[in-house]
């Protein structure tokens, strides 16, 4: 976020750990993730003194200091914006953003104090969360409050959906199953409140937003991040500017010359997420040496095949209900042509006894081996027990390396960051319909959604790719070509853009409300002047109020409030 060049400086606010049973780090009253212009700019963690900070406490006893938190969060904002104007730099608090729900609240008394808009992001939220508990029959109501305190969760998230401008959601799924189930938040009232203001009622705009990846651990070629691109050429525009009040002559030939320049090509350029190399066997015919010359991880995977230079339809999660592995082996071993054709790798985490994995996990590992038992799929399913972080990429590698297809066709998927990385690295996808990856889908352009539970449906869909080169060929390079759009930047960009839009759209409404109720109109004489001899607001008003035109010369400061 302080790459973007409206933003001087973005801190993330969060608690103080002085335990010496964690990390020196969580002690450090300041971290500078990446420095900016200037000695105020750049990105920092700031770690706050709050309750007991020589020991770690979980965040469900962390209640009763929030205030304190909240405290210190404005006194350190305010000496953050006295160090930007020491400095010389017109900077103003943009916004308050709350991660979950006891950041949430932080981040409601900070508007509060400081008349700055609020953004909340709930991540995973109490009365889903509640709803899931109650259903498992596993834990009381009493149990889940001494665990949880599941109440007072859901008494914050309430708050935030009360103060918050903006709510900012990773799928459309979780604004309408979730958010929905809050008091504070009804799709169809929101809708007419959004343009029609009613005193005395109030519902955040709901913005879906999906996060940004980090690509830098493929090892794979991707493009070069345009977003990335157009930053540096917006920030050079910026400093062109600030050198013409100095040297007319100089910054505008430094500007022609600038805008003169060829783009760099993708090809040119630094390849943003390049961290390693490829291995020299994808330099080679995929059928061709395949797997004595992969990564160890292939070699795994293919002792459990016949023929591993099959097609590989792959999955990979824990082994989960939710997962919906054992419709997946049964889709595969109904089809005689999907058998015949492909073989199916399922990465299920990493084991080692059976005995030794938890109940659930145990369950579907058990169902898993007695459909491959089942259908006689002996040779043709490969289930390692164990991988390492850095063979992810590899196994996704596998996939393309066979030209097969990845799945995650799980009953319910909150996003679908597996859907991402397989079109990072060219694997063509057949996902679930239920959630996240249908946002994805209709984004990157390299797969299918389909019914999670029609195992019918999953064949047919997989055998319509594996079928088809110039389907698979296409999918592939259009998951490679438009992974940008999910990349970190891409976020950055769309983040600032959503949140000027809707501080626009509520200044518009303001006056809107003003002219209708007669105390603004621009028609009758004398109402601009009106307007203009409204008092001045206080300091820490003017500091961040969300109602100041933007200009050029002025640079924002967001603060972040993380889970503390």
């Amino acid at each position: 976020m302080a790459l973007h060049p409206a933003v001087h400086r973005v801190d993330l606010l969060t608690r103080q750990i002085l335990d010496p049973g964690v990390d020196a780090s969580y002690g450090e009253a300041e971290e500078c993730l990446s420095r900016g212009s200037g000695s105020t700019g750049g990105a920092f963690i700031v770690r706050l003194p709050c309750g007991p900070s020589e020991s770690y406490v979980r965040k469900e006893l962390l209640w009763p200091h929030v205030p304190e938190f909240a405290d210190r969060a404005v006194a350190h904002v305010d000496a953050t914006l006295a160090a930007c104007a020491d400095e010389g730099k017109r900077a103003r608090l943009f916004v308050v953003h709350g991660h979950y729900a006891d950041a949430g609240e932080v981040a409601v008394r900070v508007s509060c104090a400081l008349d700055v808009p609020m953004l909340a992001t709930g991540h995973s939220l109490g009365r889903n969360k509640l709803e899931h508990l109650l259903a498992g029959g596993a834990m009381t109501r009493a149990q889940m409050e001494e665990a949880y305190t599941i109440s007072r969760r859901i008494e914050a998230e309430e708050r935030c959906l009360d103060a918050a401008s903006i709510v900012f959601t990773s799928t459309q799924q979780e604004v309408d199953e979730q958010w929905g189930l809050y008091d504070g938040y009804q799709p169809q009232l929101a809708r007419v409140l959004h343009f029609r203001r009613a005193l005395g009622r109030h519902m955040p705009h709901l913005c879906v937003l999906p996060p940004g990846l980090d690509f830098s651990s493929l090892k794979v070629d991707i493009p070069a991040d345009p977003v990335l691109r157009e930053f540096d050429r917006q920030r050079a525009r910026l400093e062109t500017r600030a050198l013409n009040a100095l040297s007319p002559s100089a910054s505008n030939v430094a500007e022609q010359a600038r805008e003169a320049a060829p783009e760099e090509s993708a090809e040119e350029g630094d390849k943003a997420g390049a961290a390693s190399p490829q291995d020299p066997a994808a330099a080679l015919d995929p059928r061709v040496a395949l797997i004595p010359k992969g990564p160890r991880v292939w070699q795994d995977i293919a002792r459990f095949l016949r023929n591993p230079l099959k097609p590989a339809v792959l999955a990979m999660s824990r082994p989960d209900p939710k997962k919906n592995l054992t419709t997946l082996v049964r889709a595969f071993g109904e089809s005689p042509m999907l058998r015949e054709l492909s073989n199916l790798v399922l990465v299920m985490g990493n084991r080692d006894a059976i005995d030794s994995m938890a109940g659930g996990s145990q369950k579907v590992l058990l169902q898993v081996l007695k459909l491959i038992d089942y259908y006689d799929l002996h040779g043709s399913v490969a289930y390692p027990k164990h991988h390492e972080q850095s063979d992810i990429s590899d196994i996704y590698r596998f996939a393309t390396a066979t030209r097969g297809v990845f799945t995650n066709v799980a009953l319910q998927e909150p996003f679908g960051l597996t859907v991402i990385e397989a079109a990072a690295h060219g694997a063509p996808t057949v996902a679930t319909c239920n959630g996240g990856p249908v946002d994805i889908m209709a984004t990157l352009h390299h797969g299918v959604t389909v019914d999670p539970q029609d195992s019918s449906a999953i064949a047919s869909a997989l055998l319509g790719i594996l079928t088809s080169p110039p389907t698979w060929d296409a999918m592939s390079e259009a998951g490679v070509a438009n992974i940008m759009a999910y990349s970190w930047p891409s976020h950055c960009k769309r983040y600032v853009a959503a949140v000027d839009a809707e501080l626009r759209h509520q200044r518009a409404c303001r006056r809107q409300d003003r002219t209708l109720s007669g105390m603004l109109d621009s028609r009758r004489p004398g109402a601009r002047r009106a307007e203009l001899s409204m008092p001045a607001p206080s300091r820490s008003a003017r500091a961040g109020r969300s109602d100041q035109q933007p200009s050029s010369a002025t640079a924002d400061y967001a603060a972040s409030v993380d889970t503390f």
